[in-house]
C-alpha cells in the first residue's frame, strides 16, 4: 500500500510505503486552516488536531535525537571526564514533571574510530549529574524516551574532567 502527500508549496508529491500489517489511521488532513494547527481525520470519522500535545492519541509518542560529536581535546590532546551534568527540563512549571530520558554517550578517541559507547543512563527531573567516565578527543549524545504525558526540552549537556594529555 502506498501512501501520497501533496507538498502545496513546491507542488511535490511525497510517497511513503506502508508495510504489510500497518495501517495508517489518518484518511484526509489539512496543513493550514482557520482553526490554528493542522488538521486529519480518520476513515471512522475522529478529527485530530496535529501537532499538537505530547502522545499519540492514547498512545505513548516514542522520540530520538542523536547530537553532534562534540569536541573536548584539540589536537593529539586528550581530555578525560568523570561526569556528565545533563540540562533536561521536564516541564513548564516549577515542579518537577513526569518523564524519563534514556542518554547513550559515545565517547571518540578517533573521529574516524568506532566510539565507545555508555549507557544507557536514565535520566528523571531529579537527576542533577551522571557518574560516566571516559577518555577521548569527541562527545555524542543519544537521548530518546517513550513517556506518556512527557514533553521533555534539551538544553547543553556538560562535562566535568581535565585535559590528559596525549593520545594515540
Amino acid at each position: 500500500t502506498t501512501k501520497a502527500r501533496l507538498q502545496v508549496g513546491p507542488g511535490t508529491w511525497e510517497y511513503t510505503i506502508i508495510v504489510d500489517g500497518e495501517t495508517s489511521n489518518r484518511s484526509a488532513g489539512i496543513d493550514q486552516n482557520v482553526f490554528g494547527p493542522p488538521l486529519g481525520a480518520s476513515p471512522e470519522g475522529v478529527v485530530y488536531r496535529e501537532e499538537t500535545g505530547t502522545d499519540a492519541d492514547d498512545e505513548p509518542l516514542p522520540w530520538r535525537l542523536v547530537s553532534g560529536i562534540a569536541q573536548i581535546a584539540q589536537g593529539d590532546q586528550v581530555a578525560f571526564f568523570r561526569r556528565l551534568i545533563p540540562d533536561i527540563k521536564f516541564s513548564n512549571t516549577q515542579f518537577a514533571g513526569p518523564g524519563t530520558v534514556k542518554m547513550l554517550v559515545y565517547v571518540y578517541r578517533d573521529p574516524q574510530a568506532a566510539p565507545r559507547v555508555k549507557g544507557p543512563y536514565l535520566i528523571n527531573a531529579r537527576t542533577r549529574s551522571i557518574p560516566c567516565r571516559g577518555r577521548g578527543r569527541g562527545l555524542q549524545f543519544e537521548f530518546s524516551g517513550d513517556d506518556m504525558g512527557s514533553s521533555p526540552r534539551l538544553g547543553l549537556v556538560s562535562w566535568l574532567g581535565q585535559p590528559d594529555g596525549k593520545g594515540g
